[in-house]
């Protein structure tokens, strides 16, 4: 037996962040649970959130994916 992965997914574009949810949907055993626009954002979630990816654009005004 095994347990979705909890996915968090971050881009600062809607359109992007949409796809990538949308490709994770028809994976089995995902759980994309977690939707962010920045790195705030991610850094904010992960105090209070667990997941076992984090799926991050590099490239974001602010702090980027790499930071």
């Amino acid at each position: 037996m095994s347990f979705p992965l909890r996915v968090l997914v971050c881009d600062d574009e809607l359109m992007a962040r949409k796809r990538v949810l949308r490709l994770l949907s028809e994976l089995p055993d995902i759980e994309a649970a977690i939707e962010c626009e920045s790195g705030d954002e991610v850094l904010a979630k992960l105090k209070t959130e667990d997941v076992d990816i984090a799926i991050l654009d590099i490239n974001m005004p602010g702090k980027t994916g790499l930071e």
